[in-house]
Formats: C-alpha cells, sequence, structure tokens
C-alpha cells in the first residue's frame, strides 16, 4: 500500500479510536469500575502514540516512528496483562496503589506478568493457541 494510502488509514484509525474507547465503557449513566479507568487511560495514550505516529511518519522521521510503535505495542501488552489473571479488578486497583506489575502472577501461578516484552509475547503464545 503507498504511503498516502497508510497514512489515510492511520487519520481514520485516530479519529475513530475515541468513539471506540467510548463504546467500549459503555453508555452515559453506566457503572465505572477500576478496569474503565484503566481502559481510559490506554486510549487516552493509544490516541496520543497514533497522532504522534502519523506526525512522524509525515515527517519521515522512521527512527521515531519505530520507537512510538514500541509503546504502542506496550500499551496492548499492558491491556492484555489483565486477561491473564484470576482477578482483574484486584490487579488494576493494585498497580493504581503503586504495587509493580512485576509481583503478579498468572493464572497458572508461573509466569510473571513483568511486561519484559520478550517473555510476555512468548507467554502470550504459549498460553493463547487455538
Amino acid at each position: 500500500m503507498p504511503l498516502a494510502a497508510e497514512l489515510d488509514e492511520l487519520t481514520t484509525w485516530v479519529k475513530r479510536l475515541q468513539s471506540i474507547g467510548m463504546r467500549t465503557l459503555g453508555s452515559a449513566g453506566a457503572s465505572m469500575y477500576i478496569l474503565d479507568f484503566v481502559m481510559t487511560g490506554a486510549v487516552k495514550r493509544s490516541l496520543s502514540l497514533a497522532s504522534g505516529m502519523l506526525s512522524m511518519v509525515q515527517a519521515q522521521n522512521m527512527v521515531c516512528s519505530r520507537a512510538i510503535l514500541r509503546m504502542q505495542l506496550d500499551t496492548v501488552s499492558c491491556l492484555l496483562s489483565y486477561s491473564y489473571v484470576n482477578d482483574p479488578e484486584e490487579m488494576a486497583k493494585a498497580l493504581i496503589g503503586g504495587t509493580p506489575i512485576k509481583k503478579f502472577k498468572s493464572r497458572d501461578g508461573k509466569a510473571n506478568m513483568a511486561l519484559n516484552p520478550a517473555r510476555f509475547a512468548l507467554w502470550m503464545l504459549r498460553n493463547t493457541a487455538a
């Protein structure tokens, strides 16, 4: 796909992300949970990163674009970590309270939930195979 088409796709995605995040949280007046705050933070970070990515690609600054991509993957990894524990709500409360993520274990009690990208990606591959 040509660069111009890719930039158009990214622009469209940036515009849609906020509404996707709002739908994830539910309608006005819906109850808010701790994980909703986590999701709100992830959406906000993703919007900022996507906007920065768009600017860096337009400026043809691929070094910064790659760094932003890694930060976006980190955001996704953080969100996914909540799906690998028994009680995501308790994990969110503890993280907000200052407990480091490396203190958490997966449901199987074996894998450390520290977000070492290589170790975490390998763990996800092993535990999400269909």
